[in-house]
């Protein structure tokens, strides 16, 4: 009887065990602490997108001549940004891809504890860079890759 009791104490601890694992997995995505927020004004259209991540570089051109450098700053776009999704944004690859002009966008970056500030990135003269999208039997990401000629970070204008 005294193994019979150690075996049912086991076995609920592990079921137990199992089911706090499996709910602290499947919250791990949804609760996420850091949520990123894009919104894209386009004319008339305004849509939010909500990447998994969000990424900004920033390369200067290495000039030869002072005239080198004033035509590498009128025709470079220094920051290189990606958004990472698990399924690709369809509708903001449409807005990129169908609009004849570069497309300015917002990117807030939220704590949704509410403890850190949310971070504001505006972005002027976007345009799709590329895009890879990679799926597998039981996984799937993608990634868009964007350039932009001005960046501008909690009211601070990055430098071109």
């Amino acid at each position: 009887m005294k193994n019979f009791m150690n075996f049912k104490t086991l076995f609920f601890t592990m079921v137990l065990t199992g089911l706090i694992a499996v709910s602290a997995h499947a919250q791990m995505y949804s609760n996420a602490r850091i949520k990123v927020e894009v919104t894209v004004k386009h004319g008339k259209q305004t849509m939010i997108s909500s990447p998994l991540t969000f990424s900004i570089s920033y390369n200067k051109p290495e000039p030869v001549t002072v005239e080198e450098n004033a035509e590498a700053r009128a025709t470079y776009s220094p920051f290189y940004i990606v958004f990472s999704y698990d399924l690709l944004d369809v509708s903001l690859i449409k807005t990129l891809t169908q609009s004849k002009e570069a497309i300015d966008m917002e990117v807030a970056i939220k704590d949704s504890y509410g403890k850190l500030p949310t971070r504001t990135y505006v972005l002027k003269d976007v345009v799709l860079g590329g895009l890879n999208e990679q799926t597998g039997s039981e996984y799937s990401s993608s990634y868009v890759n964007l350039n932009c000629a001005e960046a501008t970070v909690d009211g601070v204008m990055l430098p071109k």
